[in-house]
């Protein structure tokens, strides 16, 4: 899991906790190359290596977060703060 700075927010800590929990079994946080499935590396930044070495929207990432995509779960139970959480997190890396 990459580093979550000492004075990251809260909700940046609360989605690296939730990655860790949900997603790092399969993604890797800190680089793009594939774990199980593509690493996150840089998923939402404008220039960022991201999956097949593109970037998402966070509109995307959502959307696939609650249906699910190919081989990976949907996880429609994550309630809104949760999935705010996890989006601040994501945006780090």
């Amino acid at each position: 899991m990459s580093p979550v700075p000492v004075d990251a927010s809260p909700a940046v800590k609360d989605g690296a906790r939730i990655f860790q929990a949900l997603c790092a079994g399969c993604h890797f946080a800190d680089r793009a190359e594939t774990k199980v499935a593509p690493g996150l590396a840089g998923i939402l930044r404008p220039n960022g290596p991201g999956p097949s070495r593109r970037t998402l929207q966070e509109v995307e990432i959502r959307l696939i977060l609650r249906r699910g995509t190919q081989g990976m779960p949907a996880f429609s139970y994550l309630n809104p703060r949760e999935l705010d959480n996890l989006m601040a997190y994501l945006k780090t890396l």
